[in-house]
């Protein structure tokens, strides 16, 4: 494998949450091919509001996009999907994130910026939403911020 062939499976993906422990609930999630080709946004309706802070109030929860949406909301063109929903509706629905996911022809490599709770986050969603975790999604993903830190 080379590496264009490697970075053409590449993932970026952030997601925000209610806290940093065990019990944390996920508010949105973003994700882009490496290319910039395909975006995929949704924002979650089933997130724990008792975890949420001032702090996380003003800086995350007062900045999402589809607040004027409803529950359920689905938008999809050939280079971009947006949700909002619950966890399983986000995951699960047609065209939701499990399908957006499924479009590569070869298993993708998720990455993002100190990916530690993102990681588990992302895992625990399908969990959540009682499907099994893709196949097609590799259990090792990328720490931008340990490249960041190797590189200086």
């Amino acid at each position: 494998m080379t590496k264009a062939d490697l970075t053409k499976r590449i993932v970026f993906y952030d997601l925000e949450y209610t806290s940093k422990h065990q019990f944390t609930t996920p508010i949105s999630i973003g994700m882009v091919s490496s290319d910039g080709s395909k975006e995929f946004y949704a924002e979650f309706t089933d997130y724990d509001c008792s975890q949420v802070d001032e702090w996380l109030k003003t800086n995350v929860i007062n900045l999402l996009t589809l607040q004027d949406k409803q529950d359920g909301f689905l938008e999809k063109s050939s280079s971009k999907t947006i949700l909002k929903g619950s966890v399983e509706h986000v995951l699960c629905s047609s065209g939701g994130m499990n399908d957006w996911i499924s479009q590569w022809d070869q298993p993708i490599i998720m990455a993002s910026f100190n990916n530690s709770y993102d990681w588990v986050l992302f895992r625990e969603m399908f969990k959540k939403a009682e499907i099994d975790f893709p196949s097609f999604i590799s259990k090792w993903t990328i720490d931008i911020a340990s490249l960041y830190i190797d590189y200086g």
